[in-house]
């Protein structure tokens, strides 16, 4: 981030491209040494906790997504979705939507 930063005043004229030029120094010897670059992993070494879809993918299989520990009490919207469900069953039409 602080790398992106120094390019945007770079380019407003605020600071020098030497200045810059540290910045991204700094930040390409940070990516490095901590092997954020795919390329540089070897096959199968993982980088923290990797990316967002492999998160939700881990989460699916898992099946971690489909537990629900914790009950809501009942609002307004859940007594509503209840009177339509009665309305509905009352009409006779409640299995056909």
């Amino acid at each position: 981030m602080n790398a992106d930063i120094a390019e945007d005043r770079m380019r407003r004229g605020e600071i020098s491209a030497s200045e810059y030029k540290e910045a991204q120094r700094i930040f390409d010897d940070l990516s490095k040494s901590s092997n954020f670059a795919a390329c540089r992993r070897k096959p199968g070494e993982a980088s923290g906790m990797g990316s967002l879809g492999e998160i939700i993918m881990r989460l699916e299989v898992s099946g971690a997504l489909n537990e629900n520990g914790f009950t809501f009490p009942e609002d307004d919207v859940d007594k509503i979705i209840k009177d339509f469900r009665q309305t509905l069953h009352s009409v006779g039409i409640d299995g056909q939507l």
